[in-house]
This record gives structure tokens, C-alpha cells and sequence, in this order.
């Protein structure tokens, strides 16, 4: 097996196909909420998950950490003044936080997410490898939404009240899924409109219906907002090109919100189930988390609070602001906000290049990388897609995929351009053993939270509690104290 994964990161056409790599991955990451319930009773979904992507990311920074270099250039990004200025300023932060070991546990993370990326998206190496990684998605989703469809349908006959929130199999939350409905649903209706075969459009149309149903039930506010505007933007992009792909991402998802409707008016509201309006008016303290952020941020406005540390301070809401720019600015400070922020929005506005100048034949899978990106973008500013274990795996598969379709379509990004390889000999061994250094990091933190969770039946981390926490409060938010794994 360990020549075929380190085939990964080799250019080299003698190599084994690397496609297997990110559809095993694709179905992992599907399979660990399926299987939530029974590998883990003990822990919590979240809890769960987490620790299953921790397994994954040191797995992934272990095969690139055993690559051989490739013979136009190596993995690594090439040094560069905003590379080593987002480093110093991460280093910064991280040792400015009240509990250092805490925040460069949050930047490991992070960092072996990145990894995840810039592996997955060396397994594409041809315009037709989207096809099965694509058919992937749709398959884990169908399954997830079929299986908890039926799940809920199938209690209402045996049970008096009904609560559809307890159908969401693998996830503490049903916003959990939500957010990773925002990054898959583009792309599920990539494969309803254009793939080949006849079986995978009507599977992907019905995984969008069943999906609507989802949406509906769930009162998935942010993700419909985001859905719809990643939409609009395709549309605005390619307009009469988007017709056909708009027409079946929006009318078999509405078409699963009508259905859900009629099973809510039904079986669900005779059965108990009572759907709050007024609920879908309210922000739910998204303006006092976003106040708790700013206030956060003046005590440390250049190098921020450190990472993962807006729950230091208990606020009795939650433990991340749910929104990810405010909680950038908050633990990362000014400086860390524009280098992240602009960072990313300069690496988007080069994937949106490639999307804008592509070939015809691809047109289908620009609107859908578009409205996906797009759509993680706008969730980012009203949820918590970028802190949950599921949501941030699929992230990283999304950044995957733009940065092949760029590479297929114009060229490497230069946000992620390989070093040339004619580096000195002494900085090729000093970023190889950065990559050993990070991989044995990400294994340890992967095994030491494994032996957390096999020995304390509610996880910790080893602090004396949030600042300012109520003394009558010994289980309650931010969950970051409580549980630690956010």
C-alpha cells in the first residue's frame, strides 16, 4: 500500500493513479457520521468526528512527509515575504495566548487541513477525474439523506412526538450538516446535469430532492442564503450557459422543500412536531457574539487574542462567534486579518479567473465550484462551517478541487506555486524536515487525543475554566472548555 500512496505526490507518469486517494477520502468523510452511533457510542458525534479528522489529517501529513521530491519542483510552497510574514505573525499570536500549547493545537490543525488540500488536488491530474470523485460525493450524500429521511418517517407511527432534529445521524446539530450541505450541493448538481451516465444524474437529482427535505426541516436559513448566492453568481457569470445547471440545482431542492412541507403538514404537526416562525426572524445573538469579537479585539488589536481562543472569555452563548471573519480579526488581530483575509480573497479571485475563462465542456463544474466556494464564503459570515470537524474536511476537499480545475484549466495558483527546484540543497532538507517535524505533531496530537477520549467519558482540556464562567456552571458553554476539541 505505501507505494501507492506515496504515488500522491509524485508528477511522475510511471507512478500509480493517485484518484483512489481523494474518493477514499470522500467516503471517509461521509462514512464517519454513519458510523458515528457504531464505533463510538460514548462520545459525542462531535467529538466523534474530531477525532476522526485528526487520524486523517496525520495520515495525510505522514504520506507527504515520506514523498519523494518531484522532478519539476518539490511540494512545498516557495518561500516567500507573505508566506514568512504569515508564519512570523501565527508564531506571534499563538505565543501571545493565554495558553500557547491550546492555540498551536488550533494552528496544527489548520495546517494539516491545508496539507489535506494540496495533497487531494495532485490526485487530479485530467479534466475527466472530476467524474468519480463527483459521483462520490453524491453517493455519501444520497446515502446520509435517505437513511435519515427514513429514520424519520419511519417513527412516526411508533412514537407520539416527532423531534426531526434527532434524525440527523452523525451530527450533535443540525446546522453541522447544513454547513456541509452548503460545500457538497453545487456540486451534486454538477453531476444531475452533465454527467454521462443516465444513473448518476437521476441519483444526484434525487440526492437535491432529498437534500431540500432536509433544508426544510432543518430551517437551514444560512445555508439556503448561501446556496442561493452562490447561485446568482454563476448565473451572473455564465448566464444563459447556467440555465440548465439552475434549473435542475434549484427546482429539485425546492421541489424536496414542497414535499417536506406536505410530510410536515401530514404526519409530523398531528404527530407533535411544531415548526417555530418566529424562529426564522430571530439572529439568534449573532450580534452579541459579533460585539463579544470586537470587544476581544481591542485588547489585542494587532496580534489578536491567539488561536482558538474567543472562548477564553465566557460569554454564555457559544464558543465561536459564528461568524469567521470577526473571529479572524478576534485571534488573529489586525495584522493576521489582513494577511488571512487577503490571502484567501486573493487566492479566490484567482480561481475565479480560471472559472470565468473555462472551456465550454466545463462549464457545468465552473458553476458549480463557483456557487460552492461562494456559498462557504457567505455561510463563513453567519455560522460556524469553518470550526466543525465535517464542514472543515469538506472545505478542504472544495479548495482541492479549485486548485486542480486552475491547474487544468491555466495553470499552478501562485498563492500555491511549487519552489523551483534548483533550491539550495541545505533549504530542500530544512523543508523536508519541517514536514517530518509537522507530520510527528499532527500523529502525537492525533494519539493523545485518542487517549483522551478512550480514558475520560467527556474530553477536557487542561485548564482551570473560561474567564469569567459562572461558579453554578459546570457543563455548559463555551463548549471549548467542556469537551476542547473545537
Amino acid at each position: 500500500m505505501l507505494p501507492f500512496f506515496i504515488g500522491v505526490d509524485t508528477l511522475d507518469g510511471h507512478q500509480p493513479s493517485r484518484l483512489p486517494l481523494i474518493i477514499s477520502v470522500c467516503g471517509v468523510i461521509w462514512f464517519i457520521p454513519l458510523s458515528c452511533s457504531l464505533l463510538a457510542p460514548a462520545l459525542t458525534a462531535h467529538d466523534f468526528a474530531r477525532l476522526c479528522q485528526l487520524g486523517l489529517l496525520a495520515v495525510i501529513a505522514l504520506v507527504l512527509s515520506l514523498c519523494k521530491q518531484q522532478r519539476h519542483g518539490s511540494m512545498s510552497p516557495a518561500p516567500s515575504a507573505f508566506g514568512i510574514a504569515l508564519a512570523g505573525l501565527l508564531t506571534a499570536s499563538a505565543l501571545h495566548a493565554t495558553y500557547p500549547s491550546i492555540a498551536l493545537r488550533e494552528l496544527l490543525v489548520f495546517g494539516g487541513l491545508l496539507s489535506l488540500s494540496v495533497a487531494l488536488s495532485r490526485c487530479i491530474t485530467t479534466s475527466s477525474d472530476f467524474t468519480p470523485v463527483l459521483r462520490t460525493v453524491v453517493a455519501g450524500t444520497f446515502a446520509h439523506a435517505l437513511i435519515m429521511q427514513a429514520f424519520l418517517l419511519g417513527s412516526i407511527p411508533i412514537t407520539e412526538v416527532v423531534y426531526p432534529w434527532e434524525a440527523f445521524i452523525g451530527f450533535d446539530n443540525p446546522r453541522f450538516l447544513n454547513h456541509a450541505q452548503t460545500a457538497l450541493l453545487p456540486l451534486v448538481a454538477v453531476v444531475s446535469v452533465q454527467d454521462p451516465k443516465t444513473f448518476w444524474r437521476r441519483l444526484a437529482a434525487a440526492t437535491l430532492l432529498l437534500s431540500g427535505m432536509v433544508l426544510f426541516i432543518s430551517l437551514g436559513r444560512a445555508t439556503m442564503l448561501a446556496l442561493l448566492v452562490g447561485l446568482l453568481v454563476g448565473l451572473s457569470l455564465f448566464r444563459q450557459a447556467a440555465g440548465p445547471y439552475a434549473c435542475r440545482a434549484a427546482g429539485y431542492t425546492l421541489l424536496g422543500m414542497l414535499l417536506m412541507w406536505l410530510v410536515y403538514l401530514l404526519w409530523l404537526q398531528p404527530a407533535g412536531h411544531r415548526i417555530d416562525v418566529q424562529q426564522l426572524t430571530q439572529s439568534h445573538f449573532r450580534g452579541y457574539l459579533f460585539a463579544k469579537a470586537f470587544d476581544l479585539w481591542k485588547t489585542s488589536p494587532w496580534i489578536g487574542v491567539g488561536p482558538m481562543h474567543f472562548a477564553h472569555w465566557y460569554n454564555g452563548e457559544a464558543a465561536h462567534p459564528h461568524n469567521i471573519y470577526s473571529q479572524i480579526l478576534c485571534e488573529y488581530g489586525l495584522i493576521g486579518a489582513a494577511l488571512i483575509i487577503g490571502g484567501a480573497l486573493r487566492w479566490t479571485a484567482t480561481i475565479f479567473h480560471a472559472i470565468r475563462v473555462a472551456a465550454p465542456s466545463q462549464t457545468n463544474l465552473a458553476i458549480g465550484l463557483a456557487g460552492s466556494l461562494v456559498g462557504v464564503l457567505v455561510d463563513g459570515g453567519l455560522s460556524g462551517n469553518f470550526v466543525m470537524p465535517i464542514s472543515q474536511l469538506w472545505i478542504a476537499v472544495l479548495v482541492a478541487l479549485c486548485i486542480a480545475f486552475h491547474r487544468l484549466s491555466v495553470g499552478p495558483t501562485p498563492v500555491l506555486a511549487v519552489a523551483p527546484p534548483n533550491r539550495p540543497r541545505y533549504l530542500r532538507g530544512v523543508a523536508s524536515a519541517a514536514r517530518v517535524v509537522f507530520s510527528l505533531a499532527l500523529i502525537f496530537l492525533a494519539l493523545q487525543s485518542a487517549y483522551v477520549a478512550r480514558h475520560t467519558p467527556t474530553p477536557r482540556l487542561d485548564t482551570p475554566g473560561a474567564v469569567g464562567m459562572r461558579a453554578d456552571m459546570d457543563n455548559a458553554n463555551p463548549r471549548f472548555w467542556t469537551v476542547g476539541w473545537f
